[in-house]
């Protein structure tokens, strides 16, 4: 923290410290990004890697929070300062004209620079935008439809906070409108974390006291939830007492063998005809010889 608001004069120490606990919750991870910044406290000023990505999502959440005296985090290859960075190996950043790999675009079928995926997730580049519809419209059809007490905005504010980048906000509305039963119930088979997050979303936006929209729920009757040995909003975890106490187990006694008195070394030979188990028969412990005297 004060080595950044050794930097940093327009944000408080607080909202500091809150930003650093948000991008970072590990913390390893804070070691790491407290020692890069120890090693060369000229990143902050710079943003040029190679760095820790950690210290490059420290950049930009600088950035977006206010902040005017730390640098944007840079693109290793092009040198240009970017809003936002993708990882690479090595503690290197840079931005996506650099690192992204170009592919034949599904609507042109020429090999161009990807800008973004359709919902069948074919390549598309700047001249072949996807136009089959705006998921982002669809689904806030589907969960207004699902619940009327819900609108449009608080739909796109839970989006939102469930995943930040454009791209990933039109994956998971496609993923939800694939399949419109993770609202209702299969939400356990969410497809990624951002979609089990936004399936949690609109319940704690409309601040309902009941059951997360994407579980599902046990019926209400006695018997069946004296049958499913479990309470309505408890899972079962702990299993049911024993019939019969524990035993303790007795340690067996160790059996001692003697040893054999002289050389330990016994030669092993393999026989057919031997009546040990495995062919082997053990021989005497062989005898030193004497040397004759002179």
């Amino acid at each position: 923290m004060r080595l950044i608001g050794n930097v940093e004069k327009h944000l408080p120490a607080e909202r500091v410290r809150d930003i650093v606990l948000t991008v970072v919750r590990a913390r390893a991870g804070r070691r790491s990004l407290a020692q890069a910044l120890h090693d060369d406290r000229s990143l902050l000023l710079t943003g040029q890697p190679p760095a820790p990505y950690c210290v490059a999502k420290l950049l930009m959440a600088l950035h977006e929070a206010g902040a005017q005296n730390v640098a944007l985090p840079r693109c290793g290859e092009c040198g240009r300062a970017c809003g936002y960075v993708g990882s690479s190996k090595g503690g290197h950043w840079g931005c996506s004209r650099c690192f992204d790999k170009p592919a034949v675009c599904a609507g042109c079928h020429e090999e161009r620079r990807v800008v973004s995926r359709d919902r069948h997730g074919e390549p598309r580049c700047t001249n072949c935008p996807d136009t089959e519809g705006d998921p982002l419209q669809e689904l806030t059809e589907l969960v207004t439809g699902l619940d009327p007490a819900l609108n449009d905005d608080v739909v796109l504010a839970a989006l939102g906070r469930a995943t930040v980048r454009p791209a990933g906000q039109r994956r998971l509305a496609w993923a939800v409108v694939a399949r419109p039963e993770l609202l209702t119930g299969a939400g356990y088979e969410a497809p990624t974390p951002a979609a089990l997050r936004f399936v949690d979303e609109p319940r704690q936006g409309r601040g309902d006291q009941g059951r997360p929209t994407g579980l599902p729920a046990l019926p209400r009757s006695e018997g069946a939830v004296q049958a499913a040995g479990r309470q309505e909003d408890l899972p079962g975890l702990l299993r049911p007492p024993l019939s019969r106490p524990l035993l303790r187990l007795r340690r067996r006694a160790r059996t001692r063998h003697t040893r054999r008195r002289g050389s330990t070394a016994v030669s092993e030979l393999h026989d057919q005809t031997a009546r040990e188990p495995g062919g082997v028969r053990r021989l005497r412990p062989t005898q030193a010889r004497r040397e004759p005297a002179a």
